[in-house]
């Protein structure tokens, strides 16, 4: 549903981009329009991690009714046809464990970061096409498209912009990477997405995808049954490594590690015993300069825009004053006043939207 342009930012002096939408004729289709904003809400609000694609800002053309993302853009190494782990992967050749390792603790403190912005966080579709792979070699997460965030901490969540009811959204994914509680349509939880990062693990070591099937049906119960832990027994490993793999491979998700946090110290202890590598400690960096955080309230005061287009009005006005509190933090009036004039606008309409809905219940 979705289409990405790469452009050239001439707003920070023609430096490339990737610019992401919906495609225009989903422009009409109110879930479409409003799943995006999610999403956008999400990356913006994530910020700035280098194992995370970053959103450097959102921006609403109101004459078109767009919306489009300002995506970091990741070049292709010369000899890959695109950024992504699937360039890396040959079918039937694995990987290095060394560059496997190195990649997944990559993922692993970038999915880390991510859900200590958004507690709760599942992103629901981690898989070789969202993982690039930057220059410098080191892994990126993107495609914040499917995230789902449980109800019960989206409720905790301080000035969250994220709407509640899209957490109760039909569960989606890549079917060779989904969890069998996806399969049952059972609770997600950050181990639903370690089962993922597992079958990537064993795809990358052998080559070949963990679990196959011609069809659905097939592919779904390969996943229920344990199939991936079959699939694990039938490949040498060593065992420090085996043992990691199957415990992010578990059919229960209560028997799989259940933080980032879990997985990150495992990997490091592989990286000491299997390679001989000491790792350097991941410390959190947030980005809190005043250029960022004004460049992320007017992100957020152009999502408010769009919910307001979309008669969103109550999570519009949450958008607005989220974006008039960074203004009022930042002791920028600029920011301030856009926002102000925005929420007023906002309740002239909801005032409007009352009136001619009372109107068409008295002419029913």
């Amino acid at each position: 549903m979705g289409v990405i342009y790469l452009c050239n930012d001439i707003k920070q002096d023609n430096y490339p981009v990737a610019l992401k939408t919906y495609k225009p004729q989903y422009l009409s289709d109110k879930n479409i329009r409003t799943h995006f904003l999610h999403e956008a809400a999400i990356w913006v609000e994530i910020g700035w991690h280098p194992n995370i694609v970053q959103a450097h800002r959102s921006e609403y053309i109101s004459t078109s009714h767009e919306i489009f993302l300002v995506l970091e853009m990741l070049p292709s190494l010369s000899e890959k046809n695109d950024p992504s782990l699937r360039a890396w992967l040959t079918r039937g050749v694995g990987v290095s464990i060394e560059n496997t390792l190195k990649l997944l603790l990559d993922v692993t403190r970038g999915m880390k970061f991510a859900t200590t912005k958004i507690p709760g966080l599942v992103h629901c579709d981690l898989k070789p096409e969202n993982i690039y792979i930057g220059p410098d070699g080191h892994a990126h997460i993107s495609d914040f498209g499917l995230v789902t965030i449980p109800a019960n901490i989206l409720e905790n969540l301080s000035g969250t912009i994220i709407q509640d009811k899209l957490t109760r959204l039909r569960l989606g994914g890549t079917p060779i990477y989904m969890s069998p509680e996806q399969w049952r349509n059972r609770r997600i939880s950050t181990s639903s997405d370690i089962y993922s990062l597992g079958c990537i693990c064993l795809e990358m070591l052998t080559g070949n995808y963990t679990i196959r099937g011609r069809h659905l049906k097939t592919i779904a119960e390969e996943h229920i049954r344990g199939g991936a832990l079959k699939r694990l027994r039938e490949v040498d490993l060593p065992d420090a490594l085996n043992a990691f793999i199957s415990k992010c491979l578990q059919t229960d998700a209560l028997r799989r590690f259940q933080t980032w946090e879990n997985v990150e110290q495992e990997l490091i202890k592989l990286h000491d015993v299997l390679l001989n590598q000491k790792v350097e400690p991941d410390n959190i960096l947030y980005d809190v300069s005043r250029k960022t955080q004004l460049s992320q309230g007017e992100s957020i005061l152009s999502i408010g825009k769009a919910y307001l287009d979309l008669l969103e009005i109550q999570t519009a006005i949450k958008c607005f004053e989220r974006a008039r509190s960074i203004g009022q933090l930042q002791n920028y009036e600029g920011l301030v006043a856009k926002a102000d004039s925005h929420i007023g606008l906002a309740y002239c309409k909801s005032s409007q939207y009352e009136l001619e809905n009372s109107n068409s219940k008295n002419n029913y």
